[in-house]
């Protein structure tokens, strides 16, 4: 997708660790297109080694020392600027890499995501892209545009998002063990 839609900066949310993948060969490829990353809660627990019991759980100490190196050096959050505004990158909604903001949450569950509100209130960013829940999304909320990639999870939808700042338009894209497709 990347090289077939020009894109500038591969951005990712974390949650690189755990699952059926090659952790080694994940990182590396991000490293070399100079990816811009945050850290997940997969990435948090693979490093102080909890929730080990997961399926699927990598073990530090079977990663590459490089890959050891990248993990440890993720930042919960990146602040980019665009052509659109202030970016947010994180994981989960700001500094929490375990609050949900899903597609269909209304009501109740968007007053008490504190995190959502004072992302609002802060007008600091124009722009969230998060994941955790690995559902897709482009929503709004007053001046903050919200996105979520979706998930590299094969048995899940997995997708990818290729957000034109400038044009300011998105586009996802479903993956295949053959390629996208729009």
């Amino acid at each position: 997708v990347g090289d077939a839609q020009n894109v500038d900066a591969v951005l990712a949310v974390g949650d690189v660790v755990d699952g059926r993948g090659d952790v080694d060969r994940a990182v590396a490829l991000l490293a070399e297109r100079s990816a811009r990353v945050v850290a997940g809660n997969h990435e948090r627990w693979c490093l102080y080694g909890t929730m080990r019991d997961l399926p699927h759980a990598h073990r530090l100490e079977a990663l590459a020392p490089r890959t050891t190196l990248f993990l440890g050096s993720l930042p919960k959050t990146l602040t980019l600027p665009t052509a659109s505004g202030a970016l947010l990158l994180c994981h989960g909604v700001g500094d929490n890499d375990m609050r949900r903001l899903r597609p269909f949450d209304e009501g109740y569950e968007l007053a008490c995501n504190d995190e959502l509100n004072a992302l609002v209130a802060a007008r600091r960013h124009a722009l969230m892209i998060g994941g955790h829940t690995h559902l897709r999304m482009v929503r709004r909320f007053e001046h903050l545009l919200v996105m979520n990639p979706g998930t590299l999870v094969r048995d899940e939808e997995p997708a990818c998002l290729v957000v034109d700042f400038r044009g300011q338009t998105t586009q996802f894209f479903e993956l295949t063990t053959e390629g996208a497709t729009a």
